[in-house]
């Protein structure tokens, strides 16, 4: 750390920045949710021990598929989230 940073305050320096890419959702979507899903979907998959990017990945599938819902219906499942993961990341590899 830098004389400036107390050892409890993080070091600028070390932060990464990490983008994914992502595709436009044309149809009507439902963004309630979305936040929720996408954090507690991140969280879960460092808690689990998977890189930064695997789990931003992850998360941004948990998002997508939980705006497709309408009306309510904002829960997704793991086979949703991996259906958008295959579909933004695998699909022409």
């Amino acid at each position: 750390y830098k004389d400036d940073n107390p050892p409890d305050t993080p070091d600028p320096d070390c932060l990464e920045s990490v983008m994914v890419s992502t595709k436009l959702l044309t149809e009507n979507v439902d963004p309630c949710g979305c936040g929720d899903t996408f954090f507690a979907v991140l969280s879960s998959c460092i808690m689990a021990g998977y890189g930064v990017e695997e789990s931003m990945k992850t998360a941004n599938s948990g998002a997508r598929s939980v705006a497709r819902k309408m009306y309510g219906a904002h829960c997704t499942t793991i086979s949703e989230i991996g259906y958008e993961y295959e579909e933004l990341y695998l699909a022409g590899m």
